[in-house]
């Protein structure tokens, strides 16, 4: 039975026996993980527009659902396979859009049976001088398809706008990036296998200090590369169990400023008592553990204060001979 005609996408498309060096790259970090992803993204390419996926949220939600993959995982790969060129880096920044070259080059191939094939401009890549190389005679028109208006009234605003805006670039008044609003923060690598935002990197030293961060960076990527185990965020990764398996605990930044007054011994030997009898005793201030070097002597039995106790033990003997005073 033959099948249904279709007029955007085609049924089958073809994959190469070896793959180009940047696919065996990607390849090589994500494994057939990796290599099941990539074909599946082309099958979802090829099947309803052809030439390109439009890889908004919605597009995601139900990637990851129908095909059982972590949502940062996918994206993540996509991000390496735009870095790579696999798909063509500025389609996907300015329109976030996956496609190729190649990918629109195996598209017409596959369109080789239809009379006319009709494709939105700005979403072209391949030289559109060389189509007729590609596939000859189909007819191909390039349209503006996607939210674009064909009014030519519009078209000319568009035109005007463009200028107006050369001329503020030239002038040096520039209008704020609205893409750099979006774009996600990029992860820098802190071991062999150990990726993560500086951020999040950041938030790690701040509770737990940078020697035990250090120590869990390493046992993640350790773990990693021995088990082949791949995580959507590393740094989830180590909150959620290399915390516990190294014992790592959170470090108390706040100092200790508590203020004790430690007592030392008693002062002259109790030979000098306090006019209620009791024995007067020397003592030190501290703030939290570390001594200020205030002394004061203070009545064991009233706690009348008197004045600062002599440092010496000759000050000590020379206080015997003569009365301290109280301060109360």
């Amino acid at each position: 039975m033959a099948r249904p005609h279709k007029t955007g996408g085609i049924d089958y498309f073809s994959i190469d026996v070896v793959w180009e060096r940047k696919v065996r790259i990607f390849k090589a970090k994500y494994k057939l993980e990796g290599v099941g992803a990539f074909v599946t993204l082309l099958q979802e390419i090829y099947k309803d527009d052809g030439y390109y996926l439009d890889w908004n949220k919605e597009t995601q939600i139900l990637f990851c659902d129908e095909h059982s993959i972590d949502l940062e995982l996918i994206n993540e790969m996509i991000e390496f396979a735009v870095e790579l060129s696999i798909f063509n880096k500025p389609m996907f920044e300015k329109f976030g859009v996956l496609t190729s070259s190649g990918i629109q080059k195996r598209y017409l191939r596959g369109c080789s049976k239809r009379s006319h094939v009709e494709l939105d401009q700005k979403f072209v890549c391949v030289d559109k001088n060389s189509i007729k190389d590609v596939i000859n005679p189909i007819k191909v028109t390039f349209n503006r398809i996607k939210g674009d208006d064909n009014t030519t009234k519009e078209s000319k605003v568009k035109e005007s706008k463009v200028k107006e805006s050369k001329k503020e670039k030239n002038t040096g008044d520039k209008s704020p990036d609205s893409h750099s609003k979006n774009k996600k923060p990029t992860k820098k690598n802190y071991a062999p296998s150990v990726n993560m935002t500086e951020e999040e990197h950041q938030k790690l030293i701040d509770k737990y200090g940078p020697d035990q961060t250090q120590r869990m960076i390493e046992k993640l990527s350790n773990y990693k590369e021995a088990t082949g185990k791949r995580y959507k965020s590393d740094y989830r990764a180590i909150l959620n169990w290399v915390v516990e398996a190294l014992g790592v605990t959170e470090i108390t930044d706040k100092p200790d400023l508590t203020e004790r007054w430690v007592k030392v011994d008693v002062f002259a030997g109790g030979s000098i008592k306090c006019e209620c009898g009791g024995p007067i005793h020397h003592f030190q201030q501290y703030i939290g553990s570390a001594p200020t070097g205030k002394n004061e002597l203070r009545c064991g039995k009233c706690e009348k204060r008197y004045n600062p106790p002599p440092i010496t033990e000759d000050q000590k003997r020379a206080v015997k001979e003569m009365k301290i005073k109280s301060v109360d």
